[in-house]
């Protein structure tokens, strides 16, 4: 018995009504038994249907038991309903069971004793037939005819003697047994269906006696077509006019067993998806005890099926330590509080099947199998059961091995984490808008332009954040990605909170969720503000060096001239002139001497000097650069210089020296546009006592700087100047200098109050000044082969003429190709090549490396009028061992044959 039964009774007659609350009472005790006396009484019970059966008199002062069953079937068509009598025929019992009656018992007190077993049983197939429909509708493949037949057929209801066979069958009856009309069923004898009854013998052998009890059995009914089906009977034996009738209800449940053997298979494929998908099944009851677990299960936790199913004790032995509390909800080890604590992780929405309130949980923990290992399990619970006050009896639910999602999910959000620190770690920002233009996500490069931290700006608009000028240029840009799904860029100059003329690069790339429409879009926008002034001092490097390379060129086809003329010079005073064209040659020995001067500065401008640090005097250096200075800087600036009388040598490289005077006179100059005083100073220093400083300042009258400027005025790319007006170099590169030459540098200024650069170089030392003495004291007087390598005849002709003069056999060629050729071919040794640098066909630099590789033994000297990379090797250094530049004198280049000649016998 299964909880408490409704019972409907109806009688007029209070006897009887007693008897049969007795009976039912004592077979069923929780019973709610409801009398009606009445046909309002019925009416109302009928339409409320709140009962599980309905028994009845067959016959009553006010209706009759056909009457109620056909009311009741009327409202409510599945209810079961039993009929007793003591007055009534087969024929009523047969037309009830037609017209749907479960049972017909004989109103005594034999058969009402098996009136609560009929009543159970009667529930109990209502059930089973409710629940076969249940089962029936789930399976696809039923044909229609067996639905049909199931749902709407009746129970098959006959009687038979035992002597005269069927003696009264329905339609269905006959349809179970496989002839088409009723009518031909009668007198057929049972064993012609049954598998039971092969014989009278049995069948009297079953139900001896009229006396016999009413069963209820199964058997198989066998067709003339050979179809065999299942049937339940329930079977009354009973004694009519004399004779022994057996009253039977036939129910076809072959449906009902292919339903369960089709259940049963269900559950096998269940398994083995269960296996497939890695997830296990359970129920237990409401103090957790496991009743059912699935085969998935215990593979998932590693447990031996044999070892039967798990209290919830042992379960608790394979969650992880740190998760049990999840699942026990603490200390408090009843089962409310842990389905309180239990639907708390994860709550879903509550929903109602039927009139029980289903509420479902779903929570991940760990367990830890039997090898060690650590698994990750999601647990969706289900309230499978609940009372009507509310609490729950019954649980259901499903475990799944989620290792791998719970491992991809920690994969993901560490490469989320790493993804977002990259963006946060670049300077460009990088905005994600939705399809609405509303920001998803932005990264931390913003609050460097606008100032916001990002959190303030997720779920804004641009105009909410950025100044109104940045919305204007930048939102067409955004827009056009928007409208037409293409990627825009754009370049924008816009004022930002902390800078004005921002030059911003804006690059938007949409996409899509489908083809026509934008899930989201991601921009970047890059500050190219540093970039551009950059590329601007780039380009304006770019010039100079231009004008640098335009310089040295210039240099080096001057000094070629020089070299013709002050060589001139040297050799018309061999030839003894007279007293006024000695004076004239002077003359000519002096210009060309400044045009030297002049020629080396210009190949300092263009950094195209060699640095050979010497003694140099700065008194002297300054007086020089002093004349070029006002040429360069025009009749607006005065130039003062004042010289201190002391010793003011110095170890510098001329050239670079030079470079620091016209580089920070220049600056003094833009520093006065409107015209000024530029004042070049030298001091002698005797402080610290024992060493010497000669101290060098550069002051002019200009607008000078602020201290923020005065500050970093010495690093790489920082100007005062306009854009495109200087490149931000000048001044790091006189530091450099200074720094190389053992030198400081200081700078004075304010705004408004001009400037003032202070350099302090060491004085040269006594062994410095000893070394500008030649070690070797040669004559310019020489003998042997010299080769002379020279593409400019003139030039070439006055070194034949020197070196001829000084005593060389001398051989004269015009390029390297004519030189290597004259080598090859002439048999006269070959002392020392004299070869120009930079030549037409094979250059100089070519021509001593083929001397190195194929006559080692012959010297080279070489000579130009500047060092750029034309005479440099592929390692852009200057591979010249022996090196004069030009202009050289008559002396100079003697003895510097002589030298390198002699440095060979040494």
């Amino acid at each position: 018995m299964s909880g408490s039964r409704r019972v409907l009774l109806i009688d007029d007659n209070p006897i009887d009504r007693n008897l049969v609350s007795r009976e039912l009472r004592e077979s069923m005790p929780d019973v709610q038994l409801t009398e009606v006396v009445g046909q309002r009484q019925l009416d109302e019970y009928c339409a409320d249907g709140n009962f599980d059966i309905v028994i009845t008199d067959s016959q009553m002062s006010w209706t009759t038991g056909i009457d109620v069953l056909r009311a009741v079937k009327a409202r409510c068509p599945h209810c079961p309903v039993i009929m007793y009598t003591g007055t009534g025929s087969e024929e009523t019992a047969v037309a009830a069971m037609k017209l749907g009656l479960d049972d017909y018992i004989v109103k005594n007190a034999t058969h009402l004793v098996r009136l609560g077993v009929a009543a159970e049983s009667a529930i109990e197939r209502a059930a089973i037939r409710a629940r076969a429909e249940e089962i029936s509708a789930e399976l696809d493949q039923v044909k229609s005819r067996s639905r049909l037949l199931f749902n709407e057929s009746k129970e098959g209801v006959c009687m038979f003697s035992p002597t005269r066979g069927v003696v009264e069958a329905n339609a269905s009856f006959a349809a179970m047994i496989g002839v088409d009309d009723p009518v031909r069923a009668v007198g057929m004898q049972p064993w012609q269906w049954d598998d039971i009854y092969s014989s009278l013998e049995k069948i009297k052998a079953r139900w001896p006696t009229p006396i016999q009890c009413a069963e209820t059995f199964e058997t198989r009914f066998r067709r003339p077509d050979g179809s065999v089906i299942d049937v339940e009977i329930s079977s009354t034996p009973t004694e009519q006019f004399g004779e022994y009738i057996i009253f039977q209800v036939c129910r076809d449940i072959t449906h009902r067993k292919a339903a369960a053997a089709a259940l049963e298979q269900s559950e096998r494929h269940l398994e083995a998806a269960q296996f497939q998908a890695e997830i296990g099944s359970w129920e237990c009851d409401s103090q957790w005890q496991f009743d059912v677990w699935s085969q998935e299960m215990y593979r998932l936790f590693d447990r031996d099926s044999e070892a039967g199913l798990p209290t919830f004790e042992q379960f608790l032995e394979y969650v992880h330590p740190d998760d049990r509390t999840l699942i026990t909800g603490g200390p408090d080890r009843n089962s409310t509080s842990r389905l309180g604590r239990v639907l708390q992780p994860q709550p879903m929405p509550l929903h109602h099947e039927g009139h029980h309130e289903h509420r479902t949980s779903r929570y991940r923990y760990r367990i830890i199998r039997h090898d060690g290992s650590v698994r990750y399990v999601e647990e969706t619970i289900r309230a499978a059961e609940v009372s009507e006050d509310g609490r729950v009896t019954r649980w259901l639910g499903t475990t799944m091995d989620v290792s791998d999602e719970v491992n991809a999910e920690t994969t993901l959000r560490e490469s989320t984490e790493r993804f977002l620190r990259a963006l946060n770690h670049i300077p460009d920002v990088v905005v994600i808008y939705d399809s609405d233009l509303r920001i998803r996500f932005i990264n931390d490069a913003v609050t460097t332009i606008i100032g916001l931290p990002p959190e303030d700006c997720i779920g804004k608009q641009d105009a909410e954040i950025w100044p109104e000028q940045v919305c204007d240029s930048y939102h067409p840009v955004l827009q056009e990605a928007l409208v037409n799904h293409i990627s825009t860029t754009a370049e924008l100059r816009v004022d930002l909170p902390d800078a004005e003329n921002c030059h911003l690069s804006v690059h938007c790339i949409p996409l899509l969720k489908s083809e026509n429409e934008v899930r989201e879009i991601v921009a970047v926008i890059s500050d190219l503000t540093k970039h551009s002034e950059l590329l601007t001092q780039l380009l304006h490097a770019q010039k100079m060096e231009s004008v640098g390379r335009l310089a040295g060129g210039i240099a080096h086809d001057f000094n070629n001239v020089l070299t013709v003329v002050l060589n001139s010079v040297a050799l018309a005073r061999l030839r003894s002139p007279s007293a006024d064209v000695l004076s004239d040659l002077e003359m000519i020995e002096e210009a060309g001497q400044r045009g030297a001067v002049l020629t080396r500065q210009l190949l300092s401008f263009s950094r195209q000097g060699r640095v050979t640090p010497t003694v140099l005097d700065l008194n002297r250096v300054v007086e020089e650069i002093s004349l070029m200075l006002r040429r360069l800087l025009g009749d607006q600036i005065e130039i003062v210089v004042v010289a201190d009388a002391n010793p003011s040598q110095i170890v510098a490289d001329a050239g670079q020296l030079e470079q620091v005077l016209v580089n920070l006179a220049v600056n003094a100059s833009d520093a006065m546009p409107g015209g000024g005083q530029l004042t070049i100073q030298t001091l002698f220093e005797s402080d610290p006592p024992g060493l010497g400083f000669v101290k060098l300042m550069i002051t002019d009258t200009g607008i000078g700087m602020d201290s923020v400027i005065r500050q970093r005025i010495f690093a790489p790319y920082v100007t005062t100047k306009p854009v495109g007006k200087g490149t931000g170099l000048g001044l790091s590169t006189v530091y450099g200098i200074v720094k190389s030459s053992h030198g400081e540098i200081t700078v004075e200024s304010q705004l408004g109050h001009g400037t003032s650069f202070h350099l302090r170089f060491p004085l040269a030392t006594g062994n410095e000044l000893d070394a500008r003495q030649p070690i070797r004291k040669c004559s310019p007087q020489g003998s042997g082969v010299i080769l002379i390598v020279e593409d400019d005849l003139t030039l070439q002709n006055v070194a034949n003429q020197i070196l001829t003069a000084s005593g060389f056999d001398v051989v004269a060629v015009n390029d390297g190709s004519e030189a290597i050729e004259f080598i090859q071919n002439t048999n006269d040794p070959i002392q020392l090549v004299f070869t120009d640098a930079v030549m037409p066909n094979t250059t100089g630099w070519q021509l001593r490396e083929y001397l190195l590789e194929h006559h080692p033994e012959i010297r080279v000297l070489g000579t130009s009028g500047n060092l750029d990379e034309t005479i440099r090797g592929p390692t852009q250094r200057f591979d010249w061992d022996h090196f004069i530049p030009k202009p050289y004198s008559m002396k100079q280049l003697a003895e510097k044959i002589r030298n390198v000649l002699d440095a060979r016998n040494d």
